[in-house]
């Protein structure tokens, strides 16, 4: 089964002020998942509507590029160990599942976005940081797997090795995507 959630309603209206607005976004969101990630039949729910006692999730993606979530899917729907796969597609939706009071799920993929340093990218790294912060003290055994673009460069060799477990990887967006399945079939 896979769902992917869309962000809670208070994010949603920090962005649009009516609830037309509000409404008119969720049911484009909507559309546009349906459209591209068909073939895997997601459901598709607000955050805000989730019974976390009762989640059960095998694997969270944390992606926001819906072609990244793609192959994901394309990987882990290929094996049949992990079965409930939840895609939060923003750090408040996962946010929400880790205040929320559902089991804490056996893989997380996060996405670390390192690119041109400036202000609205270190705010955003440093918020991943704290969400894979808070994944680690909440859920202390799941598994991370780290995704970013450039696994080689200098700032993420220096942060992989400061913030990242030794349980846990830090993988490439271009060729990480198979280990994944192994990581998947090993776990």
């Amino acid at each position: 089964m896979i769902t992917y959630i869309l962000p809670p309603k208070s994010i949603v209206n920090n962005r649009y002020k009516s609830e037309t607005d509000v409404q008119n976004y969720y049911a484009y969101r909507t559309r546009k998942i349906q459209s591209q990630l068909n073939i895997f039949n997601p459901i598709i729910t607000k955050c805000d509507e989730l019974n976390y006692e009762q989640l059960w999730i095998d694997i969270l993606i944390v992606e926001d590029e819906i072609d990244t979530i793609e192959d994901l899917l394309n990987v882990v729907s290929r094996q049949n160990k992990l079965q409930n796969i939840f895609i939060a597609d923003n750090l408040a939706t996962s946010s929400n599942l880790l205040k929320g009071n559902c089991k804490s799920p056996a893989i997380v993929t996060l996405d670390f976005y390192f690119g041109v340093i400036n202000p609205a990218h270190k705010k955003r790294l440093s918020e991943t940081v704290s969400t894979y912060r808070e994944i680690k003290t909440k859920w202390v055994n799941t598994l991370v797997v780290g995704l970013t673009q450039n696994p080689t460069a200098p700032e993420v060799i220096e942060f992989s090795r400061e913030i990242i477990t030794e349980k846990d990887y830090f993988l490439s967006k271009d060729n990480g995507f198979l280990q994944i399945l192994d990581i998947i079939n090993n776990y």
